[in-house]
């Protein structure tokens, strides 16, 4: 039906939290046939089941559940036969920035640290993280509390950068796999990932992935892994040194107490019980 990495992407401002017009749930009892449209705010919808074969700009892709698709502000999309009955979707008509741009194949340029690149359509494999994330900001976005409402803009950049990892489109795109990883491996430091649960995560393979890190960190995943546990168990020593070592060696993952305190003394110079020690002399 259509060759993703043939069909350029959209490139997306990511340095502030961009605002949602609306979201919400729809539930097709009938097929029906996507509205014939050209947007000013981006329509990004999840299928979460049943199929729909949606356009844009003369473009046709055959959606099946866990697909996302990215019908860009500005661009004519339309349907050419109603969806399946009882089709289910999430769906977030997104804020367009200046710098949002739909771009062809060609025109990709490096990665930013202040834009992401989305494919018109991305498939998540049914991810339970990109299913939440739409739901969560929708539930926000209808909150009664201006707190929560601003939290559904903070989640649509969360998604912006999930889907962008998910994506094929740019030409350095194991970069921003890689981003992912680091992201993901930061969000929950207190277990380790295997190689193999994070190359699955972002679709490539193991060596691509392991090349990748070192090239972007300087560090294998393990090492990466290791040393962000230490430091931050490091840090909480320093706000708050009566922590138990047995503890900390459990919330950052650990096999025990042996192992955790001698890897902590490798990296710090120091056991955990003399790092904790100067505090007392002060």
């Amino acid at each position: 039906m259509y060759n993703r990495e043939e069909m350029g992407c959209v490139r997306l401002a990511v340095d502030r939290n961009r605002p949602i017009e609306t979201s919400n749930y729809s539930h097709f009892v009938k097929p029906i046939v996507h509205p014939d449209r050209r947007m000013g705010v981006h329509d990004i919808i999840l299928l979460i089941k049943g199929s729909w074969e949606i356009r844009e700009e003369g473009s046709a892709f055959l959606l099946k559940p866990g697909d996302v698709i990215f019908l860009s502000a500005g661009r004519h999309h339309d349907g050419i036969s109603g969806c399946q009955r009882g089709t289910r979707t999430l769906w977030i008509h997104a804020g367009a920035e200046p710098h949002d741009a739909f771009l062809a194949v060609d025109q990709i340029p490096p990665n930013t640290e202040t834009a992401v690149y989305v494919n018109p359509v991305v498939s998540t494999g049914g991810d339970i993280r990109v299913y939440t994330l739409f739901e969560s900001i929708i539930r926000a976005f209808w909150s009664s509390l201006a707190t929560k409402r601003a939290m559904s803009r903070v989640l649509l950049s969360e998604l912006l950068i999930e889907l962008s990892a998910r994506s094929h489109a740019a030409p350095d795109s194991s970069v921003t796999a890689i981003d992912h990883i680091i992201d993901y491996i930061e969000k929950d430091p207190h277990q380790f990932f295997t190689i193999d649960a994070l190359a699955s995560r972002v679709g490539i393979n193991r060596r691509t992935l392991t090349t990748h890190f070192r090239k972007r960190t300087g560090d294998s995943i393990h090492g990466y892994q290791t040393k962000l546990k230490i430091r931050m168990a490091a840090a909480t020593f320093d706000h708050i040194p009566e922590t138990p070592v047995k503890q900390l060696a459990h919330m950052f993952g650990f096999h025990d107490e042996f192992h955790f305190s001698k890897t902590f003394k490798r990296l710090m110079g120091t056991s955990p019980q003399q790092y904790k020690f100067r505090f007392k002399r002060r």
